[in-house]
């Protein structure tokens, strides 16, 4: 898990030539008007997949942890504050969901080992070994979910 804010995202530009072009896609559109919730945009031959979405934030308890093995996730707030809630996926042992390889997901009910705020403009970079729960708090939610393909 890597935490930081969209000015500083050339110093995550090492840890992948995609993960540099995702975060610099974010950082030049964020907000990007007519990119609604349910859309998605496609870059790098389909390595990156931009996810907009707009949900009903969740108290902690009602969570459930998500893990991916196919997608590095990339979660950007973009107008609201929210807990996203990690723990090491190796500690997880709670399955509510097999993993689904069509859906690139594995739900698990564990509680989180640490709640972490996200504020607008800040981002999370979620590895298959990082469980996380996300979209924790009250109110109403828009953000990015940029997908990153593993190894790319």
């Amino acid at each position: 898990m890597v935490i930081g804010n969209l000015t500083d995202t050339f110093r995550y530009d090492t840890l992948s030539p995609a993960i540099a072009d995702a975060l610099a896609w974010v950082k030049a559109n964020i907000g990007m008007p007519g990119f609604e919730a349910g859309k998605k945009i496609v870059l790098a031959d389909g390595d990156i997949v931009v996810n907009c979405q707009e949900v009903d934030l969740k108290p902690a308890e009602k969570a459930l942890m998500e893990a991916h093995r196919d997608w590095i996730d990339i979660q950007v707030s973009i107008d609201t504050p929210e807990l996203m809630g990690w723990s090491p996926l190796s500690a997880c042992h709670d399955t509510v969901q097999e993993y689904d390889s069509e859906n690139d997901c594995l739900l698990v009910a564990d509680k989180p080992q640490c709640l972490v705020p996200m504020l607008p403009g800040q981002f999370m970079i979620l590895y298959p070994e990082d469980a996380h729960a996300p979209n924790i708090g009250e109110g109403r939610h828009r953000k990015y979910v940029v997908k990153v393909r593993v190894g790319k």
